[in-house]
């Protein structure tokens, strides 16, 4: 009976290494390893081979179930790591995810933006455009309403000074002030011409004239415009210009 008992101490080593761990099933085992090859008959009457034999039955039982738990305990330790890994991915697909939803509020913002912006700038070009056609009409219509007693002025002038008998005798000076009345009105017709020129050239339909140009006409006509307003002041007004000048081929105004 004493050996049957003794033979049984490996249940107890077994389930300490299955429950506790195999540290725990080590430590039962060489506790009862310990007392069984140091008892005296006395409290375990039983012989030595049989106590030898216990003694390797319970190393025994110990490396058996080690052997038995590596594949699992490696197994455990797999899993563990798999989990740890799909963690640490889901935690990632998480923040990329939260960066995703970031990125597509700031794209969605931008694209309101823009099209703001494309909103605004068509509402400017109409405005710009809508500025041109009033600026164009505008310099049309001065044009016009300038250009219609302007041409009366000049005809009347020119026919004064062509054919002064038919007015009767009339003063030098009155002629003098008539030719000067006949140049401005001429010189302000060409600047007419100069404002609908430059609407032209905003339109890209600007034609230039060019021919050869006496360089002392240009200056003598510049010269006779103001005059009046030097003589007025008692001031005067000379003009020194090379005789020899060569022709100039421009457009004349």
């Amino acid at each position: 009976r004493v050996g049957a008992v003794v033979v049984l101490l490996v249940i107890p080593t077994a389930l300490a290494a299955l429950a506790v761990g195999l540290k725990g099933g080590m430590a039962v085992a060489a506790a009862l390893s310990l007392l069984l090859m140091a008892a005296p008959d006395a409290w375990v009457p039983v012989d030595g081979t049989l106590r030898t034999a216990v003694v390797l039955n319970l190393w025994s039982v110990v490396a058996l179930i080690w052997l038995a738990q590596r594949p699992l305990l490696t197994t455990l330790q797999w899993s563990w790591s798999s989990y740890e890994q799909s963690r640490r991915l889901l935690e990632r697909s998480r923040d990329t995810q939260v960066r995703l939803k970031e990125t597509l509020a700031d794209l969605a913002n931008a694209n309101l933006q823009l099209t703001r912006l494309n909103r605004l700038n068509q509402v400017l070009r109409q405005a710009a455009e809508d500025a041109r056609r009033a600026k164009e009409q505008f310099a049309a219509n001065v044009s016009h309403e300038l250009r219609t007693p302007l041409n009366m002025i000049v005809g009347f002038a020119e026919m004064i000074l062509q054919a002064p008998e038919t007015y009767g005798p009339l003063p030098q000076a009155l002629l003098a002030d008539l030719t000067i009345i006949l140049r401005n009105s001429q010189h302000l017709s060409s600047l007419i011409d100069d404002v609908l020129d430059l609407s032209q050239i905003e339109s890209g339909r600007m034609a230039l004239t060019r021919e050869r140009v006496p360089l002392a006409e240009v200056i003598a006509a510049a010269a006779a415009a103001v005059r009046p307003l030097y003589d007025s002041k008692g001031l005067y007004l000379r003009t020194e210009v090379p005789a020899d000048l060569p022709a100039v081929f421009c457009d004349r105004t």
